[in-house]
């Protein structure tokens, strides 16, 4: 999901894991080379963990992934124009 605007998440309870990648590698998250897709969109599933789909999408580094672990009364902020 690509985020037009800033978000903050708030977990009343449970757990949750979010993984966030900024607009500035919109290139390796190969948004907008695809023509069935929406130009924002990206075929990359950031929680995929299919070695197929992983070597097919190259461009993406998995130092560019934020993630962070929310816990129960945590909040996160997710900035303008973050995949997530």
């Amino acid at each position: 999901m690509f985020n037009h605007r800033e978000k903050l998440v708030c977990l009343v309870s449970g757990n949750e894991k979010f993984r966030m990648v900024s607009s500035i590698y919109k290139q390796n998250m190969y948004s907008g080379i695809y023509e069935d897709l929406d130009p924002l969109e990206t075929p990359i599933n950031l929680f995929e963990t299919d070695q197929y789909k992983q070597q097919k999408y190259k461009l993406l580094n998995l130092k560019d992934v934020f993630e962070a672990d929310l816990q129960e009364g945590g909040c996160l902020y997710i900035p303008s124009y973050y995949w997530f």
